[in-house]
């Protein structure tokens, strides 16, 4: 006997070949009905067996497309249509929007295949595509996922693309993107001074030109890259002179897994994770002696590495035949380029060669970048093949959320019902170009989606164009406005991760945080579950010279530290004298006049003034340098620490500078003493998180905040944790950094809605 079922698959279910999948499920099953995508997910009318149909919901769940995340599916009983056969019937929009946008989708391995066989007829085609890869998210101006809703809609299929696209048993069938050479996008050579060059094979071309030190300017999948050959001291140097970017990693795209290892040291999970459909650049220890250039990531040991993941990359990458530099096109903190009069405005005469095509980006997005921790894979930047997230909340909100993040790193994450949205990474919105960029995405997915909030979420820092943002829609909605401490955001970011609810004991570690007293927080412990968190411990209260100033100077928090603990001889002191050409003595006196305001606790300013107490770093060219470069420092052997006394439980940072000029007075190499400042900062957190739990008795222990972004600061603390019996989280599928602090907040604004 014959039942019918109405089926909703909710999640990530469009432009991931949904549709077709479930037709050849339902073929195999001998199922008849219908499927179609809505504004909610894929839908499927289906008629059959009980057995049939129980088969065929069964493999539905284990055996979806790659690119799928199923996160709901409801199956109701329907009445019976009598079907006689099994059809993909045309999209319907509805009011509420409950369908979640797909991420981009790197090639997939029957494409590769495809693209470089002689006899195919997508042969060395750049825009190769089916329902398992290719762009989705960067394409898609509205849902549902249907070509007239992307920027595919000016391409008109040819024949045989269309016979492809309404075979049900053809890899194409339905693939919104689908093109080949007569009638899909196309690529065009440009000269430096954006004049096109007429080549026969423009891949080899520009692969020839950089061999000998070109710079090319190259649209991808979600903007522009800047691309030249990564062994060319010269030509990196180029790179950035360009981008206004003196010291900052490069990331470094290779050929194939055999480069890859004869750059860095890869485990298993690294190799997955750079084979994934997602593709993100992976952080690995690099390699000494290798033939990269001392240029690309210089004074760290780590190099940012990623495979080819689009057509054109495997293209350029077989013909090239080692490491490009593939770093985003744009000036250092502006938002990734996009369009092509944009990138010929800005790069004519600084590039040697342009290599645009004409499929529009509708929505730009950076690479992903991710490091893996005891098999752990922790996105540190979450873009490309990542984003839109979708996270489950553990619990359903009864409202809808809009949380806005910070100011650094931004993101902003929308909630409704249980599941919540986190964006991409914006960078930091002090810049107007990367607030627009923000504002542009945020109303995209708006109305995508259809989301309007009933609650609006916010740091507390005053003066956040996120706090002043939503403060304004707060009062434009008449809706709720919440605001929450960022490092309280922070930790629930991480627990909410993991669906952990119970009280914890909290460590949040970073740099720059407005604290409930007024000052800058950034070394904090605190007790307790969701949101009503206490703060128990910090690092004792030091003063920053000069706010901001003393950020990109971490020689001003040094000098500040080191008269608090010496007195009138630091201007005495060897330190002083290594510096005296460098800074003038004018500058140090004012310091000393300018550094009682403001007060901080901050573990990131605290471990900046130590490296350049050890002539690390004075002075900073990116965010977190000198820190950064005090851990590549550190002797991952030593096990020694300093003693600092915690009977308040706080850190004092005075007792520490102490102790690190005692050893310099002994002769200890700084790399020595970086490990032991590393090692007293992972044994305070045990001391206290011990105390707490001897009073409290909670055994649960999250991590949050940037500077557990420091590889060596949070193995050890989690071995520290582990060894002693505590059970440990922290950050991974939600950045740890300030990238995370909007699904931190969301998740709060979603919980105060149940009261």
């Amino acid at each position: 006997m014959k039942v019918s079922k109405r089926i909703t698959i909710k999640g990530i279910v469009q432009g991931v070949g949904f549709r077709p999948f479930i037709y050849r499920l339902a073929f195999r099953h001998s199922i008849n009905g219908t499927v179609s995508n809505n504004s909610s997910g894929v839908i499927v009318e289906a008629e059959g067996t009980e057995k049939s149909l129980a088969n065929f919901l069964k493999d539905i769940k284990l055996k979806a497309p790659r690119g799928a995340k199923i996160k709901e599916i409801i199956c109701e009983s329907a009445p019976t249509r009598h079907f006689n056969s099994f059809k993909i019937v045309p999209s319907r929009k509805e009011e509420k929007r409950e369908a979640f946008i797909p991420p981009d989708i790197a090639t997939c391995g029957d494409c590769i295949k495809e693209l470089l066989d002689k006899r195919d007829r997508r042969f060395r085609y750049p825009f190769i595509n089916c329902t398992n890869c290719g762009p989705r998210y960067t394409i898609i101006k509205d849902i549902p996922y249907d070509r007239p809703a992307t920027t595919m809609n000016k391409f008109v299929m040819c024949d045989s693309c269309e016979n492809e696209y309404l075979d049900p048993l053809n890899r194409r069938f339905h693939a919104q993107p689908n093109a080949c050479p007569n009638c899909g996008p196309s690529i065009e050579l440009l000269d430096s001074e954006g004049n096109k060059l007429h080549v026969a094979e423009p891949i080899s071309f520009v692969s020839r030109k950089l061999k000998e030190g070109a710079l090319l300017a190259l649209k991808g999948l979600g903007g522009f890259h800047l691309t030249c050959d990564a062994r060319n001291d010269r030509a990196v140097e180029r790179i950035r002179s360009i981008k206004k970017r003196r010291d900052k990693p490069l990331a470094v795209m290779v050929p194939d897994m055999e480069t890859a290892t004869e750059l860095a040291f890869l485990e298993k999970k690294d190799k997955e994770i750079l084979n994934s459909c997602e593709s993100p650049i992976v952080l690995a220890k690099k390699k000494e002696n290798s033939s990269i250039s001392p240029l690309i990531a210089p004074y760290l040991d780590e190099i940012g590495i990623m495979l080819p993941y689009t057509p054109l990359h495997h293209l350029l990458l077989k013909e090239f035949k080692g490491p490009l530099v593939m770093t985003s096109g744009n000036p250092s903190g502006t938002p990734i380029l996009h369009k092509n009069e944009d990138a010929l405005k800005l790069f004519r005469s600084l590039v040697d060669y342009f290599l645009l095509h004409n499929r529009d980006i509708h929505i730009r997005i950076d690479d992903s970048v991710i490091r893996i921790i005891q098999s752990t894979p922790m996105i540190l930047r979450r873009a490309r093949g990542y984003t839109p997230s979708l996270m489950d909340l553990g619990f359903k909100s009864k409202t809808t959320v809009l949380a806005l993040g910070g100011m650094l790193k931004a993101t902003f994450t929308f909630v409704r019902d249980d599941k919540a949205i986190v964006s991409q990474y914006f960078g930091d919105l002090s810049n107007p170009d990367n607030l627009n960029f923000y504002m542009e995405v945020l109303e995209h997915i708006r109305k995508l989606y259809g989301f309007k909030p009933d609650c609006v979420v916010c740091d507390l820092h005053p003066d956040y164009p996120t706090t002043i943002l939503a403060e304004q829609i707060s009062a434009e909605l008449n809706c709720r406005l919440i605001k929450v401490q960022h490092h309280i955001a922070h930790l629930m970011s991480a627990a909410a991760e993991h669906n952990f609810y119970e009280d914890f004991i909290g460590v949040a570690l970073d740099g720059t945080g407005y604290g409930l007293d007024g000052n800058i927080w950034g070394g904090e412990i605190f007790w307790g579950k969701e949101d009503k968190l206490k703060r128990i411990a910090h690092i004792d209260y030091f003063w920053l010279p000069t706010g901001d100033k003393g950020i990109e100077e971490p020689w001003r928090i040094a000098f500040s530290l080191l008269f608090n603990v010496l007195g009138d001889k630091a201007l005495e002191s060897n330190w002083i004298a290594i510096r005296r050409k460098s800074i003038p003595v004018n500058d140090f006196l004012k310091v000393l006049a300018l550094s009682k305001h403001p007060l901080t606790s901050s573990s990131g300013r605290l471990l900046d003034a130590v490296a350049s107490l050890l002539n690390i770093r004075d002075k900073i060219t990116y965010e977190a340098q000198a820190a950064i470069e005090l851990e590549t420092l550190a002797d991952k052997h030593e096990e020694g620490f300093y003693y600092t006394p915690i009977s308040n439980l706080n850190l004092n940072p005075y007792h520490l500078i102490e102790e690190i000029l005692l050893e310099q007075n002994r002769g200890v190499a700084a790399h020595k003493i970086s490990a032991r400042v590393h090692n007293t900062l992972a044994r305070w957190i045990l001391n206290v998180a011990q105390k707490i739990r001897d009073e409290k008795g909670i055994n649960h222990v999250v991590l949050s905040g940037g500077v557990f972004q420091n590889r060596y600061l949070l193995l050890n603390t989690l071995k520290l944790l582990k060894e002693n019996g505590f059970r440990v989280i922290f950050n991974s599928t939600i950045p740890i950094n300030d990238s995370g602090i909007s699904f931190g907040q969301a998740v709060i604004g979603a919980l105060r809605s149940r009261e």
